[in-house]
């Protein structure tokens, strides 16, 4: 039943367009949809893409809280900020209210600890069965649990939770104690921090000096050269990954060919969504930054005796290194 979930959601996703778009009469108008229509089409849609991570995380040997607990890794670095326990419900139950027929009504609260009772509005998809397309309603009870309780770990405030018959109490307290952030909660806030700084170093050269990305990149590439000992095409391409893997872990690079005198090879990159961070900020483009490492690379290359050439695809660096 669950392994034929994927295709069911496509379904339960499609059965409801109208006869119209199935048709294509050829007077056919796209209709409109009132807000709380679309509100609800966005709510179903979000209640079947959770049933489709649950089955997909089962079909792995996870529970369901398990599953729970994995998405609270992931979304626990947005939620670093604000760890108390007042300002933790606030924007739980912000999250919460994203259902429609969503209800919370707060039971107690103090300096310390806030105490809300909630009722499940995934109900509302449940079938005869109590099954949303193969996945129980008490499975996505226990992914919630699971999602809650680890970001409040993450956070720093401890979670009390409570099941009864058709809603949940929950409790948080703040802790008062140091940020429990793992490897990967640090390395990704330490990140985002160089991502900023580079930003705003970027952004005050050049308003400050009137030059371009690319010149500043060449200017600091220049300044930094002699710190640089590669000797041949391969040990500088490393030693630039290696610099670019301090902004971004998700680059992965494909060596096209390598020897003595060349290397040839295609980066990935996600400036567009780092850049667009801190667009609030700064203003510096994606093609400011690209231009800036560009220029950064050339000048440092002609310092070692060799020439660093590269032009760019969406989400792409082409790059070749060569001896000159």
């Amino acid at each position: 039943m669950r392994r034929v979930v994927l295709t069911l959601v496509l379904a339960a996703l499609a059965s409801t367009l109208p006869a119209a778009v199935l048709a294509q009469q050829e007077d056919f108008q796209i209709p409109e949809y009132t807000e709380q229509q679309r509100w609800n089409r966005l709510a179903s849609g979000m209640v079947y893409f959770q049933a489709a991570l649950l089955e997909l995380g089962m079909q792995h040997g996870m529970t369901a809280e398990e599953v729970g607990g994995f998405v609270g890794d992931v979304f626990a670095r947005s939620w670093v900020t604000g760890a108390d326990a007042a300002q933790f419900m606030v924007n739980f139950n912000r999250n919460y209210d994203a259902f429609p027929g969503a209800e919370s009504e707060l039971l107690d609260s103090s300096a310390d600890e806030v105490t809300a009772r909630f009722n499940r509005p995934w109900e509302a998809w449940v079938g005869l069965d109590r099954q949303i397309i193969g996945i129980t309603s008490d499975e996505f009870l226990d992914l919630h649990r699971g999602l809650t309780l680890r970001l409040s770990e993450h956070v720093g405030i401890a979670t009390t939770w409570t099941d009864e018959r058709d809603h949940h109490v929950v409790s948080f307290r703040t802790e008062y104690a140091p940020i429990g952030a793992d490897d990967n909660l640090r390395y990704g806030r330490l990140a985002y921090l160089s991502w900023l700084t580079s930003l705003q170093l970027l952004d005050m050269q050049m308003k400050e000096t009137g030059l371009s990305a690319r010149e500043l990149g060449l200017q600091q590439g220049e300044m930094y050269a002699p710190s640089w000992t590669s000797r041949t095409p391969w040990q500088l391409f490393r030693g630039m990954v290696w610099n670019g893997l301090a902004h971004d872990r998700t680059m992965d690079c494909e060596v096209l060919s390598a020897s003595p005198q060349e290397v040839r090879a295609r980066c990935t990159h996600t400036f567009e969504q780092r850049i667009g961070q801190g667009a609030n900020y700064f203003d510096v483009t994606v093609e400011d930054f690209l231009e800036n490492i560009r220029g950064f690379g050339e000048a440092v290359a002609e310092a070692r005796g060799m020439v660093w050439e590269e032009r760019w695809e969406p989400g792409v660096r082409v790059i070749r290194v060569s001896v000159r």
